[in-house]
């Protein structure tokens, strides 16, 4: 112990110490001799060995903390992603700075070939999407037309014809053509010869009503969600 300050006998003293039989009144004599105060000597030597346990202690904080550090930089350096299911600050338990990241949505690894991936933090997607045209498959409609009258020829060359005229246009004997009529009319025909029927050019018109309710569909993928961080320092 480092006690010149007091000019004391150090050797004297510990050999006094080291001689249980001796009296105390001895070892205070030697104080008195040198001049010094037992209790401040008593003190000095207490306070220099708390200063040099603190120094030691210190010094191996020093050496953890350091060794903590090389681990965190090993483990998770700056720029790392921690992943937990605890609501925990990763400051809390490595130390280094962390923030949260990506909340709501789901990672992704760079991909340099896919321009939605080519760099890191990219973001994008949604979780609903509504159809455009060029995305719908190609697909057709079938439509059934029903006639409101039919004509069918009982055979071929010399044969006799029966018209249900109900609602079509009417004729009188004489070839003249009437609007439609609303009571059934029966005309036979009596030609018996060989002849043949005309069919004018027409066209029908057809509505096919939409379908569809042109609702956004669900675009999710099926997850599982957990708390991330991301060091910064």
């Amino acid at each position: 112990m480092g006690l010149t300050k007091f000019n004391v006998d150090t050797n004297n003293i510990q050999g006094l110490a080291n001689k249980p039989t001796q009296s105390a009144s001895q070892l205070k004599a030697l104080f008195d001799k040198a001049g010094v105060d037992i209790k401040n000597y008593l003190n000095q030597i207490l306070t220099e060995e708390i200063d040099s346990k603190i120094s030691e202690f210190q010094t191996k904080i020093n050496d953890n903390t350091s060794l903590i550090n090389n681990m965190l930089n090993t483990v998770y350096p700056v720029g790392s992603i921690y992943m937990s299911v605890n609501n925990t600050n990763p400051s809390t338990i490595f130390g280094g700075t962390w923030v949260s990241w990506g909340a709501g949505k789901v990672p992704v690894g760079v991909n340099a070939n896919e321009t939605e991936f080519n760099s890191v933090e990219k973001t994008g997607g949604a979780k609903t999407h509504t159809l455009t045209i060029q995305q719908i498959p190609s697909h057709g409609h079938s439509v059934s037309i029903a006639s409101s009258g039919s004509c069918t020829t009982s055979a071929n060359g010399r044969h006799a014809h029966s018209l249900d005229l109900i609602n079509h246009c009417s004729t009188n004997g004489n070839g003249q053509v009437f609007g439609p009529t609303t009571s059934p009319t029966n005309y036979k025909t009596s030609e018996i010869v060989d002849h043949t029927h005309t069919v004018p050019n027409h066209t029908h018109t057809v509505n096919q009503s939409n379908a569809g309710g042109g609702q956004a569909h669900n675009n999710l993928q099926p997850y599982i969600t957990c708390y991330m961080w991301k060091r910064t320092a």
